[in-house]
């Protein structure tokens, strides 16, 4: 498995290279073995950091190195539907305009997401582990980073973030910085219940019908028969073929987009059903909690490191969801007066008064989660913020 993994970097070029002369047109199937073969050689690399963390870290870097910075998907979508009009306007059979794996497929992109945050967050276990601390919180932020770059997978972004963050709190507490460590292990909890609840199993299915399901299968076999038209020569097909690759393209991406009210309406036949009201209330919800981003944000601007911030549980798309909303998160309740216990305690007296308030701001939102009543939520989620926001402010700085 090492000496796979040293071939990392000759296995990464991708789609930038266009226009590649005298070139073997490769089959579509290749696209599924380039990402499989770089997570393969990472997970190899993880097995290895205990008896040989230098070689592992050194796959790490060469993999991060070696690797095209990952863009936003819908560029690669773009750049996936030029490389295939070029590729339909070249003399057949004599060059091809793929040399590579494609990230513009949702499934390869998020394998290339996937291996970007496991060399990341790889990297900042065995900087830790040698006492380079200030390495591996910069190896974890950019960890953090590049999992929001998946947006279309919920279930497999939630168990990475929860990685970085049980990573987050082990650099803390080598620190001694007990308080930060406690949030960030609040944000790990936080992020697994949700990835256990109601929703976060849908999410789960959902992203697998989309990486492996009619979408992703109608796109790899309009792509075949696309390669097969052009490689025969027959331009006439080809570029019929083209056409469906690019609607299919097109398909997938506007799946990607409605995902989560596709799935709702679809549920209720297009009727406004309380289960929609829910879904919609929970998008408000969502954009309360960007708002409440800007209190946070205003922490980050007083001094707060970026990693800080997105260790706070404001960081966390379905936090405010998941208070209000049991098929969100099942125990989010529990595990807020859990923190705030926890806190209280390795902080002492002066920090019970403060751990009373975030209790009874939860106990207020419960008559909501019971009902599934959302009238009146924001205002409650609101006051919860101000009273939860004092308090992490405050937990943060406990220290040994």
């Amino acid at each position: 498995m090492l000496k796979m993994a040293k071939t990392v970097l000759a296995l990464l070029p991708l789609i930038g290279c266009l226009g590649c002369a005298s070139y073997v047109p490769r089959d579509p199937a290749y696209f599924l073995g380039e990402s499989s073969d770089v997570l393969r050689s990472l997970e190899a690399a993880r097995a290895q950091e205990e008896k040989a963390p230098s070689e592992a870290l050194r796959i790490y870097q060469d993999f991060l190195k070696g690797s095209a910075p990952l863009e936003p998907f819908p560029s690669y979508q773009e750049q996936l539907k030029k490389a295939l009009d070029n590729k339909g306007k070249v003399q057949y059979g004599s060059a091809s305009n793929f040399h590579g794996e494609s990230r513009g497929f949702p499934v390869t992109y998020a394998r290339w997401t996937q291996a970007f945050a496991l060399a990341h967050q790889g990297s900042a276990r065995v900087c830790l582990a040698q006492g380079t601390v200030e390495s591996a919180e910069r190896e974890l932020l950019s960890a953090m980073e590049v999992i929001k770059r998946c947006e279309f997978c919920p279930h497999t972004s939630g168990e990475s973030l929860t990685e970085s963050y049980l990573i987050l709190a082990k650099i803390r507490q080598t620190q001694g910085q007990i308080g930060k460590a406690l949030v960030a292990q609040l944000s790990a909890d936080l992020v697994r219940d949700h990835v256990r609840s109601e929703r976060g199993v849908e999410e789960f299915y959902l992203e697998k019908s989309l990486l492996f399901g009619d979408v992703a299968r109608k796109q790899f076999n309009e792509t075949q028969r696309f390669y097969n038209a052009v490689n025969i020569g027959q331009a006439q097909e080809a570029q019929a073929r083209f056409n469906a690759v690019a609607t299919s393209v097109s398909m997938a991406n506007a799946h990607i987009q409605g995902m989560a009210a596709q799935q709702a309406l679809e549920k209720s036949g297009g009727i406004v059903t309380p289960e929609v009201q829910r879904a919609q209330i929970s998008a408000q919800l969502a954009r309360v909690s960007a708002q409440l981003n800007v209190i946070s944000n205003e922490m980050h601007a007083g001094g707060q490191s970026k990693v800080e911030f997105m260790s706070t549980p404001w960081a966390i798309p379905t936090f405010t969801q998941q208070l209000v909303d049991p098929k969100q998160g099942a125990n989010t309740p529990a595990i807020m007066k859990d923190f705030a216990a926890s806190a209280a305690q390795a902080g002492g007296a002066s920090y019970q008064a403060g751990a009373q308030q975030v209790n009874q701001a939860v106990d207020d939102l419960m008559p909501y989660r019971q009902s599934a009543k959302m009238d009146g939520a924001v205002p409650q989620v609101e006051k919860f913020a101000e009273v939860f926001n004092a308090f992490l402010t405050q937990v943060q700085e406990i220290k040994n």
